[in-house]
């Protein structure tokens, strides 16, 4: 595994889960902390993005293509989805998911 990999190696490793750095995701975990908001009881989340496909015409990009990217869209953006909610709220305790490609065929 890449874990193993780098342990052998010695070297420095990291995930860049850079959506922790987001001011708006600051300021909530702050609120979260301070218990501003009371106990959380449950944390949803999309991922809607615009750039990615910016038109229903256009080919589809590398990161979409599990066959190039390792794991397709789940892996490479809903990873960043599963750290916010541990970032903000804890370790999760069960999840409900529901996904869908809604274009299917591309040029």
């Amino acid at each position: 595994t890449m874990l193993d990999a780098v342990q052998k190696a010695g070297v420095k490793h990291m995930v860049a889960f850079n959506y922790r750095f987001v001011p708006a995701v600051r300021q909530m975990r702050l609120l979260i902390e301070s218990g501003a908001l009371g106990r959380i009881y449950h944390f949803r989340a999309v991922y809607l993005q615009e750039w990615i496909m910016p038109h229903y015409n256009m080919p589809m990009i590398w990161r979409l293509n599990k066959q190039v990217a390792g794991s397709g869209a789940l892996g490479d953006l809903g990873a960043h989805i599963i750290d916010l909610g541990r970032y903000l709220v804890g370790e999760i305790e069960s999840v409900s998911a529901m996904t869908r490609t809604f274009i299917k065929e591309r040029p």
